[in-house]
């Protein structure tokens, strides 16, 4: 990681008196509504990139073609185990 990038990262002590603010001026949202756009982002960009995937996995070797259906299986809430 660049220095650049290093300096943008948000310690967790941060984070925690950011999320306190919101909270005591009412701005943080319902966290079902959150989750919710979370559940529909997922929805609309889930498949497309594991279309993507598919579509790039012609010229990608085995191991990454494995891994790219364990994504798939993963970005369904499913678990996957396999051994080489």
């Amino acid at each position: 990681m660049r220095k650049s990038e290093m300096e943008k990262l948000i310690k967790p002590s941060d984070l925690r008196a950011e999320a306190q603010r919101l909270i005591a001026e009412g701005q943080m949202p319902d966290l079902g509504k959150l989750l919710g756009v979370v559940s529909s982002v997922r929805a609309k960009y889930v498949p497309r990139i594991m279309e993507a995937r598919e579509n790039a996995m012609g010229t990608r070797s085995t191991s990454v073609r494995v891994q790219a259906r364990a994504d798939r299986i993963r970005a369904h809430g499913l678990s996957i185990r396999y051994s080489r």
